[in-house]
């Protein structure tokens, strides 16, 4: 009998039971595949990892266009697969190690409620009980139709050109010449940005025409004009119908079934859904909806006993704010208070450069009484000696001067935007910032500058 039974070795999942065991509960967590989960194992790190690669070979390419450079250039990429999956590898293991070394039982199992009390692992027949749930069993990509020789093909890992985003590293075995990506939402562009910066020709086919602009137009700005730098082609408002393999290449094509482009390798982007295919939790009398398991604001099932963390809840599909509930939750279990806040929760985009926004943006000036100015990163010296530009734009309330949210567009926008998030959570105001003393050179400085901008005081922007 456990105090806290996990469901999920993902991030939420980890972090609900090393937290549930330090916290003093009898804790263990059942994972059917590797610990860490997507984020880990084929998500956040395997793309950061990509990315940062695709960064480097970029930036080569670009010195010996410039003549800064000379020789040979080329990418291994059988290499970076498997300096990638050792990296991965170590993480999990670690991982592993935290939650025996703080007591947590593990299970590599696969696991359905036989009631609202106890599961059944499907090895060995074990039956565990607990008086907690916690479900954190994440999400699987979204599908389009697929077809090979007029028949659907129901399982993608038998394409050879067409991937998802779980499967494309463990299944794409060359950088392919052209890339078409399904997709133009935060995963899609990451993964533009890492094929158009190892040489591939890149087509993103998107149904919206502007990505961002409901947050700061000027980000769709400055996203399009260093797409059109990196040789991405971006289609919006087309909607893809199913995809085809056809010999070397596979074909996309519209509802009305027009052929809308080819291309070697196709990549489906277009959204995950809630995974709990299998746990049979209408034993246990868990109700689900469209979105995911159905939750209230402490992810709390119908079922008092219960809870559901991250992807699987289908209320904000990022890593970090799945961890934040799962400690939010381990917390009301224990009867205690919540441990995150919630209510401000940024959000990165790790394309080139990066996008990262939190709070009140310019794009919402009609929900609050804000003023707002951008910073250009041009300005910035450290970020002109990189070579970098981009901007950052600070809003404030027009009254109080308190800072309300911020977007970084720029290299290193996912380190800024905590500083902007914490000026936001602690009611800082734009004197605050400008008082505040900077390193130079550094990209922080723009945040000091971009205060000063907002009252008309900015010493390296007119």
């Amino acid at each position: 009998m456990y105090d806290l039974l996990v469901i999920g070795a993902g991030i939420a999942g980890y972090t609900a039971a090393i937290r549930g065991a330090k916290d003093g509960l009898r804790t263990a967590v059942v994972e059917s595949g590797d610990i860490g989960g997507t984020c880990l194992n084929r998500g956040c790190i395997p793309t950061k990892y990509m990315l940062a690669k695709a960064h480097q070979y970029r930036g080569l390419r670009q010195g010996m266009e410039e003549k800064a450079f000379e020789g040979n250039l080329s990418v291994n990429y059988e290499k970076l697969r498997t300096d990638m999956l050792l990296k991965t590898e170590k993480l999990s293991s670690g991982i592993n190690g935290l939650l025996c070394a703080n007591g947590v039982t593990v299970y590599h199992d696969r696991a359905e409620f036989l009631n609202e009390n106890s599961v059944m692992l499907y090895s060995g027949n074990k039956q565990l009980k607990a008086d907690s749930f916690i479900i954190a069993t994440g999400s699987v990509p979204r599908t389009l139709p697929v077809y090979g020789k007029e028949e659907k093909i129901q399982d993608l890992n038998k394409c050879r050109h067409i991937f998802t985003t779980d499967n494309i590293f463990s299944n794409l075995q060359v950088i392919p010449k052209s890339m078409i990506i399904l997709g133009g939402g935060a995963v899609g562009l990451e993964f533009a940005f890492m094929f158009s910066g190892f040489g591939s020709m890149v087509t993103i086919i998107e149904e919206r025409n502007s990505l961002f602009g409901n947050i700061d137009p000027d980000i769709d700005t400055a996203l399009f004009r260093r797409m059109k730098e990196c040789r991405i082609d971006f289609r919006g408002g087309c909607e893809t119908g199913w995809v085809e393999e056809a010999g070397s290449e596979a074909v996309v094509y519209d509802a009305d079934g027009r052929q809308m482009g080819k291309a070697e390798a196709v990549l489906m982007a277009v959204g995950r859904n809630p995974s709990y295919e299998g746990l049979r939790i209408e034993r246990a009398g868990i109700i689900a909806g469209s979105r995911g398991i159905e939750t209230d604001s402490f992810c709390q099932t119908n079922v008092k006993n219960i809870y559901a963390v991250g992807d699987v809840n289908g209320k904000c599909s990022l890593a970090y704010a799945a961890a934040a509930q799962a400690e939010n939750v381990v917390s009301h279990i224990k009867g205690g208070r919540r441990v995150k806040n919630e209510s401000l929760i940024p959000t990165c985009i790790f394309t080139d450069p990066e996008i990262a926004f939190t709070g009140y943006t310019a794009g919402m000036q009609g929900e609050k009484h804000i003023k707002t100015e951008k910073f250009l990163m041009t300005a910035n010296g450290r970020s002109t000696a990189d070579g970098n530009g981009g901007f950052i734009r600070l809003t404030a309330d027009s009254d109080s001067q308190m800072i309300m949210g911020g977007v970084c567009v720029c290299h290193g926008a996912s380190e800024l935007i905590s500083q902007i998030t914490l000026a936001v959570r602690n009611k800082m105001t734009l004197d605050d910032f400008t008082e505040t003393i900077f390193p130079h050179p550094t990209y922080s400085e723009a945040l000091g500058e971009a205060a000063e901008r907002i009252n008309g005081r900015c010493i390296y922007m007119l």
